[in-house]
């Protein structure tokens, strides 16, 4: 995460949180350890321009933003494999996340301090889509959500399908967690919510890539869901953690 003022700080703190909370906890924690009036989160493997910050901001500001997502494009190794195209074929639509979904996720994000001290901060009990839980609240709120189009962040692609299942069943998992937490927004847990993502592959693809994604697409959906059951039957409701925290004006 980077922790932005007016004038783009050039000096940076580390600060640490709990083992075995969420990194969504390490992000609250981050919040809490600035008064700056802009944050920015980004994870630690992206890569961006050298202007993008500077860039970023200004678009933030020229729209008095109060939530803004990056847009990002994933980058393929010199030999992708199937995965790793896979991947980049379907990964981080921000701008249908915030027109479909109300959310960023918080590799791309911009928020200002004023909407984590109206809304809340992160919810910490969350293992996956507390970025998905936080935008839905932000924009809850009344909160204009904004897509940044031309401020690009770059990401990896995942290059083998463990890391893709890894990915998924963390993701089933935190569905499972959402509703747990917060069933008045997306159900009691039992069945899973559709989740996040445009998975299917594209009509315009070549026949041997359409066929390839489409399976893939199907085991990982069966991932989800095997990441869901496990959360459903083996997962404890955090009761040593308060719900969603708040942030101090």
């Amino acid at each position: 995460m980077c922790l932005l003022d007016s004038k783009i700080p050039r000096n940076y703190t580390l600060d640490s949180h709990i083992v075995g909370q969420s990194s969504y906890a390490a992000r609250n924690t981050g919040i809490r350890n600035t008064d700056s009036d802009v944050l920015a989160f980004v994870d630690a493997d992206m890569t961006v321009p050298e202007d993008w910050l500077e860039s970023a901001l200004e678009t933030f500001q020229t729209h008095d933003g109060d939530y803004m997502g990056c847009n990002v494009e994933l980058t393929l190794p010199e030999d992708p494999t199937i995965a790793a195209r896979y991947d980049h074929h379907t990964g981080f639509p921000i701008e249908q996340y915030l027109e479909r979904q109300q959310f960023a996720p918080t590799c791309c994000l911009f928020v200002r301090r004023t909407v984590f001290e109206d809304v809340g901060l992160f919810d910490h009990r969350l293992l996956s889509g507390g970025d998905k839980e936080f935008g839905n609240r932000v924009h809850e709120a009344g909160y204009d959500l904004h897509f940044a189009a031309d401020a690009t962040m770059y990401h990896p692609t995942r290059n083998t399908l463990a890391d893709l299942v890894k990915k998924d069943r963390r993701v089933g998992r935190g569905l499972c967690q959402l509703q747990r937490y917060h069933p008045d927004r997306y159900g009691r847990p039992g069945v899973p919510p559709r989740p996040s993502g445009l998975k299917s592959p594209e009509s315009d693809l070549p026949a041997k890539d359409r066929l390839a994604f489409g399976a893939l697409s199907r085991t990982l959906t069966g991932v989800r869901g095997l990441g869901y059951y496990q959360e459903y039957l083996t997962g404890e409701r955090r009761t040593d953690l308060e719900g969603v925290p708040r942030l101090e004006s």
